[in-house]
């Protein structure tokens, strides 16, 4: 089975690790926010299991639009 993100192929943790932190830029336009997030994320990705979850998360979740989340008032 392929992993559901482009550009990364099983077994290739340093390009899962490069990808996840590519996309922290993506987050807010101030470099120095970014910054800080990199700092406090890139630990992370060595713990084991940690970049799995993230995966999944990205996979499964409505990340762009948690509307459907949200429960009426």
């Amino acid at each position: 089975m392929e992993p559901p993100y482009s550009g990364v192929r099983r077994g290739m943790v340093r390009d899962g690790t490069r990808v996840l932190m590519g996309r922290l830029s993506a987050y807010s336009p101030d470099p120095e926010v970014v910054s800080r997030l990199a700092k406090l994320f890139r630990p992370a990705l060595d713990w084991k299991g940690f970049k799995r979850a993230v995966w999944s998360s990205i996979r499964n979740m409505p990340i762009h639009d948690a509307s459907a989340l949200a429960t009426p008032q």
